[in-house]
């Protein structure tokens, strides 16, 4: 509802004392009318003032406008960055390595073995020495599952997220590595139609934020599995 204009008419002036009463009546009501506010009716009311004698002294004739707003367009609202993974002492080198292009898992440093997720000890001889080992950037999914619920909104849904066993690379002693590696992601450019368990994929290192890269699988259009 919008005030558009009123019209004030005098018949006398008021004095001191004088008591005044007001009757109000709806005067009009237009049809229905389009404007750029929206759809609705100008309604006129008519306020008119009486003195003590029923004299009328003045009256005001007050037009509204009530209307239905038009419908807006929802606005539409910055996608939310994506959530950052948790960092710790033990796996803050992991992703400053991904930030300068470069998938790596941990070799322990006396027995060469390769493991990942990072930790501080070695899970074969506990020891706290070890060694960066760059990874292919390829590999097989091992296995995969569709997120649908619940919806955080920097993703877009269905979710995919793989398990993905990395191809073997070689050890920080520059032999081949028989540890397997798995490293869970995301797919990307990739339809659902395409995960399959054994898909081969190749791994692209993606800007996630300005300051965060992360690993995403690309399966191979060609179906091939292994």
């Amino acid at each position: 509802m919008v005030g558009t204009n009123s019209e004030q008419t005098y018949k006398r002036y008021l004095r001191p004392g004088d008591r005044l009463t007001m009757r109000t009546v709806i005067d009009s009501i237009s049809d229905e009318k389009t404007t750029g506010l929206g759809t609705g009716h100008f309604v006129s009311t008519r306020q008119d003032y009486y003195d003590a004698d029923d004299q009328l002294v003045g009256s005001m004739l007050f037009r509204i406008f009530r209307f239905q707003p038009k419908a807006k367009a929802p606005a539409a609202k910055p996608k939310p960055p994506r959530p950052r993974p948790a960092t710790t002492h033990d796996n803050q080198w992991w992703f400053d390595e991904l930030n300068e292009g470069r998938l790596c898992a941990q070799a322990c440093a006396d027995c060469g073995r390769v493991r990942f997720p990072t930790g501080p000890l070695c899970p074969s001889c506990h020891s706290r020495a070890y060694d960066k080992v760059e990874m292919p950037m390829s590999g097989t999914i091992h296995s995969y599952v569709v997120a649908h619920y619940p919806q955080v909104p920097s993703f877009d849904y269905p979710l995919p997220i793989v398990l993905v066993d990395i191809d073997p690379g070689t050890s920080h002693a520059g032999k081949t590595g028989n540890d397997k590696v798995r490293m869970i992601m995301n797919t990307a450019d990739s339809p659902e139609s395409a995960l399959a368990v054994g898909a081969r994929v190749r791994i692209e290192i993606r800007a996630t934020d300005p300051d965060m890269k992360l690993p995403f699988a690309i399966i191979d259009s060609t179906g091939a599995t292994s």
